[in-house]
């Protein structure tokens, strides 16, 4: 009688179980459905606001975070007020402890989509950041805040990460202040405008890929 029970009840054991393996079966598909649409919005928002040719050959492949306050972020080419990103942002993305990485912040339509002669336009670099620790990053470049000229339109400002897969590098590159655009003025002064991604990356053996990527878009105050 005992014996009996026994198998009873390691038989409704293994039914539950196998009801429970079976729901995680069916829940998987949605999931990964789910996982799918926003992978394709991620991408069909970076091409279609042509951040892919113009800067990028494919979309990056994750979405960075990029809040300048609660209520305040990137959203794949959502628009902000000149107000809002005045400091600089918190950036956050799946990080590896021991990997280091690049974070680029540029303006693809300066001084307007329209002629973007001065394009593409740095307004943040910081390198060898170790894990997803920014702050403690080298930066090349201050973060400049967004200022489109009057008239000119939306302005594109892309917040880009890539991967150092070699570790920690040695960068020849110019320190940029946030006095840097006024130096520029001066005959052989370095200047945040006519950087290229694509150079970069292939100058330093950065991925060539971005890891993550995000956008949004602001324009010269009305009056």
């Amino acid at each position: 009688m005992e014996k009996d029970i026994a198998v009873c009840i390691i038989a409704i054991l293994l039914c539950h179980l196998l009801v429970l393996a079976l729901a995680g079966k069916e829940c998987k598909p949605g999931s990964l459905r789910q996982q799918t649409l926003h992978e394709q919005t991620r991408l069909q928002s970076f091409t279609t606001e042509e951040i892919v040719p113009d800067a990028l050959d494919v979309a990056p492949a994750d979405l960075l975070t990029v809040s300048y306050r609660p209520g305040v972020a990137a959203n794949l080419g959502n628009v902000l007020q000149v107000d809002d990103v005045k400091e600089s942002p918190t950036v956050a993305w799946t990080a590896n402890a021991d990997v280091y990485y690049t974070l680029v912040a540029i303006d693809l339509d300066a001084p307007s989509r329209a002629n973007p002669v001065n394009r593409e336009y740095q307004h943040w670099l910081v390198v060898n950041i170790r894990g997803g620790d920014v702050a403690r990053g080298e930066t090349l470049t201050e973060y400049k805040p967004p200022s489109p000229p009057a008239g000119s339109g939306l302005h594109r400002y892309v917040f880009l990460i890539f991967r150092q897969p070699h570790g920690q590098i040695q960068f020849h590159e110019p320190h940029l202040g946030v006095a840097a655009a006024a130096a520029a003025s001066t005959l052989g002064a370095p200047s945040r405008s006519h950087f290229s991604i694509r150079n970069f990356i292939k100058k330093y053996g950065l991925t060539a890929e971005a890891l993550a990527g995000n956008f949004f878009q602001v324009q010269h105050p009305q009056p």
